[in-house]
């Protein structure tokens, strides 16, 4: 999610973000704003021209941090499942 060239967005329809965590990184959250809720999205391939393609890609994120995502109030791009679970070392 940091690098300018993102081409493997393309033809994804399923990405798996495992151990999210944004906190103090707003740069990543304001990245996945527009492919959480744009109908297309800009692709730019190392050494390639930049074009649009259809937006077909859904996320689903893990993290073990119940403040890895800085949230608004009202913001409805996020369904949050949080389980009471202890985690394992």
């Amino acid at each position: 999610l940091h690098a300018k060239w993102n081409g493997w967005q393309k033809g994804i329809q399923l990405a798996v973000i495992e151990e999210i965590m944004t906190v103090g990184r707003l740069d990543v959250m304001n990245r996945l704003k527009p492919v959480i809720t744009d109908d297309t999205l800009r692709i730019e391939e190392k050494y390639g021209c930049a074009y649009t393609i259809e937006n077909r890609m859904n996320l689903i994120c893990f993290t073990n941090h119940s403040d890895a995502l800085k949230l608004e109030n009202g913001d409805r791009r996020w369904f949050v499942v949080s389980s009471p679970a202890v985690p394992k070392d």
